[in-house]
C-alpha cells in the first residue's frame, strides 16, 4: 500500500500541477533574490547545498507524480532549469554567480527523487 501523500501526488493531477507549478516559480524568485538581501544562515557549512538537493527533489517529486510516464524527461528538463537558474544568477543578479556545486545539488536532488520514485513502481 502506498503511502498517502503519494497516493494523492499520483491520482489528483490537477492539484500535483498546479503544486509542482507554484514550486518551480518559488524556486526561481528564490534563486534570484540579490546576494546582499540573502539571510545568512551559519548553521552548517554547506546548508546552501542541502537547500538546492531538498528543492529540487521536491521539484521532481511533484512533477512526476504529475507525469510518472515521463520521468526521464522530466528530470532532463529539471537539470536544464538548474543550470539556466545558475546561468541567470551570474548574468543577471547583482551578488549572485555561477556555482556548480549548487546546480550538482539541484541535480542530485532531482535525480534522487527519479530514482526513489522508480523504485516504488
Amino acid at each position: 500500500m502506498r503511502p498517502l501523500l503519494e497516493q494523492y501526488l499520483f491520482t489528483h493531477k490537477r492539484t500535483t500541477v498546479l503544486l509542482a507549478t507554484v514550486w518551480t516559480v518559488a524556486i526561481l524568485v528564490l534563486c534570484l533574490i540579490p546576494g546582499r538581501e540573502l539571510p545568512k544562515v551559519d548553521l552548517w557549512q554547506h546548508t546552501d547545498k542541502l537547500v538546492h538537493f531538498t528543492l529540487f527533489l521536491g521539484l521532481q517529486t511533484l512533477w512526476q507524480g504529475a507525469y510518472p510516464q515521463r520521468r526521464t524527461p522530466i528530470l532532463l528538463l529539471l537539470v536544464a532549469y538548474g543550470l539556466l537558474i545558475e546561468v541567470v544568477q551570474h548574468y543577471c543578479v547583482t551578488g549572485r554567480s555561477f556555482d556548480l556545486y549548487d546546480w550538482l545539488a539541484d541535480s542530485l536532488g532531482a535525480l534522487a527523487a527519479w530514482r526513489w520514485l522508480r523504485a516504488k513502481r
